[in-house]
């Protein structure tokens, strides 16, 4: 079923930085990094990294991505989880006009497969 779980990061950006702040850190410890060093691998001051991992002090894109970059890792894995649909279920989107659950339901449905005269199959866009 489809939650609107990623919402509340949208209504309470506190969270949202306060997730980000804790994956930082567990990133950061899985590295064997200390926060002084960290923090100087992108420039900041370990007081600043103190605070980006308590969710205290708002993080800059560039910074976020040097520090990514710097732990090795995918940006998106510091980002907080969201629950998404699961594969075949289409969000609730009832209280959306028809032209925009059209756009949605076109965007989320499976590509079509094909069988081509040979009988090897291709995908449709």
């Amino acid at each position: 079923m489809y939650s609107h779980a990623g919402q509340e990061f949208m209504n309470k950006p506190d969270g949202f930085y306060r997730k980000v702040g804790e994956n930082i850190r567990a990133k950061r410890k899985e590295r064997g990094l200390s926060q002084e060093g960290l923090a100087k691998a992108v420039g900041l001051k370990r007081p600043s990294m103190s605070n980006i991992e308590k969710g205290r002090q708002n993080i800059l894109l560039h910074t976020f991505c040097d520090i990514a970059e710097t732990l090795d890792s995918n940006p998106t894995a510091l980002l907080p989880e969201r629950l998404r649909p699961e594969l075949g279920q289409m969000p609730d989107l009832t209280s959306f006009s028809k032209e925009v659950r059209e756009f949605v339901e076109a965007a989320i449905k499976p590509a079509k497969k094909k069988e081509d005269s040979d009988g090897s199959s291709k995908t449709k866009n």
